[in-house]
């Protein structure tokens, strides 16, 4: 096995729950910084809710929330032996109702020849799809020692009876962090740098291990984080003993209880009326906007609420665990909102270096990219990714693997990679026929246009070890921003909130 692993790509999905698209700067996270600088950056966004559980399983599976029907880190199923999820459920049940969801951990395994997945802490792999579960695997562990962490991942990519070729990795910060503190708060400051010497010590392992030439890394979180000092109880509007919320604020599935179905219309038309001057919004199923993708389960319950961005809502005071602090953060919020928009950075063989990639595109597109660098046949794995939504952040000579073979598929139709020389060669081939044959040929042998320095090809991964060695060490210096690095004034470190940045130089 380990000879044959040793032929087969390596690929590390590492992800940072809650970590802001512009924490990546020089101050806050000098060695992703530094990495980021000869990797492929990108506007990435979230989906609705921008949750940890419904964005991390739409990552891994490629699907829509209301296909995949992970809805949010809490919710209620009257329809099933065991009713309630809570983020500790791992019934198939709720993560696989319809046997038919093949996350990336175990397509890699099912469909790759001599393949072995691991996952560290990642939502929802403890969980058997299609009769399997990660060769390697960690659950969950509150416990955040993440050198230990990083060298178990070591340990399954060089395992000399089954070697990983793919492993998820999870850490649950910032997002702890900034739920307590606030997202510009020095305690998240502090985990942004402990997360920041993991980065530098992870590559470090690659490289002594002599696996960092053909390993591809993407780094991303599941969603952003924003300050929020306002909240709104229910219990002071409306009668309250008439439903149940099940969710996690600012987004609630509303439950009327028996003795209140025949009033769904009279509630709904209240809470309506009281939400336009009490900073929330209501809907019924069928008017939650279709961008979102999220009305099609009927795990959203009756109603729908949703807070304005900047507040929280709940029950009552009861349940609100930020009774006592004055700011705190949150998520769930419009994926358009910048406050909710997550880190994509990826960096290896496969991957263009120094390049950004401008357009917005869904997190769903992770799954076919992730299908592609694993040589996997994407068509047997429905998805509602693309590959050509982002397929420009491949190194050039990747661009020439993309056949028909990597298909991206949504609920209607299959959409086949675009700028595919090979393709477009064919297509011209039927289209010309005999009248210009020497043309065509001609045409078939040319390379596609680079409009980049060929030399910028990303050569693998090749972290400044002195670099992550001075700041792994140094953490007063990183503490006050106080770096030799050059700040590229087109980064996203010029977004960081005035707060925030006066907090770093304070």
């Amino acid at each position: 096995m380990a000879s044959l692993v040793a032929q087969v790509p390596i690929l590390l999905l590492i992800s940072f729950d809650g970590f802001r698209h512009d924490y990546l700067s020089p101050a806050l996270t000098p060695n992703l910084y530094a990495l980021s600088q000869r990797s492929t950056v990108g506007n990435m966004r979230s989906l609705y809710v921008t949750k940890t559980y419904p964005n991390h399983f739409s990552i891994a599976t490629g699907l829509y929330v209301d296909e995949h029907e992970i809805i949010n880190n809490k919710m209620y199923d009257p329809t099933l032996a065991q009713p309630t999820f809570k983020p500790s459920t791992t019934a198939r049940e709720w993560w696989d109702p319809h046997n038919r969801t093949v996350p990336i951990w175990t397509a890699n395994q099912l469909l790759g020849d001599d393949r072995v997945s691991g996952s560290m802490m990642y939502p929802g792999s403890v969980t058997p799809y299609q009769g399997m579960v990660p060769v390697h695997l960690k659950p969950f562990d509150t416990v955040r020692n993440w050198t230990l962490n990083i060298d178990t991942v070591i340990q399954w990519l060089t395992d000399e009876l089954m070697p990983a070729n793919f492993v998820s990795v999870y850490f649950d910060n910032p997002d702890h962090t900034a739920h307590i503190f606030g997202p510009f708060s020095s305690q998240v400051h502090e985990s942004l740098l402990e997360l920041d010497h993991a980065v530098g010590y992870l590559m470090h392992r690659l490289q002594a291990e002599h696996l960092a030439q053909r390993t591809n890394v993407i780094f991303v979180s599941d969603h952003g984080m924003a300050q929020v000092s306002k909240r709104v109880y229910l219990d002071k509007l409306i009668d309250t003993s008439l439903f149940e919320l099940y969710g996690a604020s600012p987004v609630w599935s509303l439950w009327l209880k028996p003795n209140a179905m025949n009033m769904k219309i009279i509630i709904y038309k209240k809470l309506k009326r009281l939400a336009r001057q009490n900073h929330f919004q209501v809907y019924k199923r069928n008017e939650i906007p279709q961008i979102y993708h999220y009305s099609k389960t009927p795990r959203i319950g009756h109603l729908l609420l949703v807070s304005d961005e900047g507040y929280d809502i709940y029950a009552n005071a009861s349940v609100d665990w930020t009774i006592d602090s004055t700011v705190w953060g949150n998520h769930g919020w419009s994926p358009t909102s910048e406050d909710m928009r997550p880190l994509f950075m990826a960096t290896g063989p496969a991957f263009r270096a120094g390049y950004y990639h401008e357009h917005p595109f869904p997190n769903i597109d992770l799954f076919p990219l992730m299908c592609y660098i694993l040589e996997l046949p994407l068509r047997k794995l429905p998805n509602n990714g693309s590959l050509e939504r982002i397929s420009d952040m491949l190194a050039t000579e990747e661009l020439y693997r993309l056949t028909d073979s990597v298909v991206a598929t949504d609920n209607n139709h299959h959409n086949s990679i675009g700028l595919v020389p090979v393709i477009l060669g064919g297509i011209v081939l039927l289209i010309g026929g005999a009248m210009c044959m020497t043309c065509v040929a001609s045409c078939a042998r040319a390379k596609p246009k680079i409009d980049y320095d060929i030399d910028s090809l990303a050569p693998g991964l090749n972290i400044d070890l002195e670099f992550y060695l001075d700041h792994a060490g140094n953490k007063q210096q990183q503490r006050f921003g106080k770096t030799t690095l050059a700040i590229n004034q087109s980064t996203s470190h010029k977004r960081v909130p005035e707060e925030f940045r006066l907090l770093l130089h304070n």
